[in-house]
């Protein structure tokens, strides 16, 4: 199946190249429910969406939750761009939950990382 992370995906009438930003990809993903991640890259950007700890940031020291977020006063330069306060996952579990109706969700990317 083709990815739709472009936005030109089945337009009518056909529209001119557009390069949607990375924030704006991984916010709709997000949103729509998207399972799978296209590329590790694509991983590792959501997770600094979100502010969670990942392989990237290396053996840093970190004070992370239990849901692997880090707060605002601990993070580091690479998790900058993460405006919640608040880990945001418990509500993205929810709504998961609710868009795939008690589907399991769990051995996908987005399962793992939630």
């Amino acid at each position: 199946m083709q990815a739709c992370d472009d936005l030109c995906l089945y337009c009518v009438p056909s529209m001119p190249q557009l390069a949607p930003s990375e924030p704006l990809i991984c916010q709709l993903n997000l949103f729509a429910g998207q399972l799978y991640f296209l590329s590790y890259e694509k991983y590792l950007h959501t997770c600094g969406f979100l502010g969670l700890n990942a392989l990237d940031l290396g053996d840093e020291d970190l004070i992370v939750d239990s849901y692997g977020f880090i707060r605002e006063e601990n993070r580091p330069s690479a998790r900058l761009s993460c405006s919640f306060k608040l880990s945001q996952l418990p509500l993205l579990k929810e709504l998961v939950r609710m868009r795939r109706k008690s589907m399991g969700y769990l051995p996908t990317h987005l399962g793992k990382l939630l």
